[in-house]
């Protein structure tokens, strides 16, 4: 009997590391060509007064995400919305996908000097200053010529 414990144990944790490592590559799984909406539209219908209207809602927000034409032109919607008994909310999800492939791109960016716009004085001073002496140098070469 206690092998069979055992053995039974040993498959329970294997069955749980294999569920775990599963998940842990759809997490990793990314796929450009998918874009998820479910939480914007989610966000979008929070404040629905009742599951039913939240879940037309929801798939309005769904359907107006979706245009095979523009943007991400994705081709394939999937859409569902289940209203939730005795609450204002649903269980929705909206998935586009065959979209327009999502390219990660890096930028990189370099910080001017900031504009001075309170008080421009200082920075005219030094600006005539060199203009003047920019000139006063000109004035002496061309008289020493």
């Amino acid at each position: 009997m206690e092998a069979t414990t055992k053995s039974l144990l040993n498959v329970f944790l294997w069955l749980v590391a294999v569920t775990a490592v599963v998940s842990e590559m759809n997490v990793d799984g990314w796929d450009p060509t998918v874009r998820d909406k479910t939480e914007f539209c989610e966000r979008l219908v929070q404040y629905a007064p009742n599951s039913d209207v939240y879940c037309e809602s929801f798939v309005f927000c769904c359907n107006s995400q979706f245009d095979p034409m523009n943007g991400d032109k994705c081709q394939v919607k999937a859409v569902e919305c289940e209203p939730v008994e005795n609450s204002r909310t649903g269980r929705g999800s909206c998935l586009l996908s065959n979209c327009t492939e999502l390219l990660t791109t890096t930028t990189t960016t370099t910080t001017s000097r900031p504009l001075v716009t309170i008080n421009a004085a200082p920075e005219l001073v030094a600006l005539s200053t060199l203009v003047g002496l920019s000139i006063a140098v000109s004035s002496f070469l061309c008289s020493n010529l």
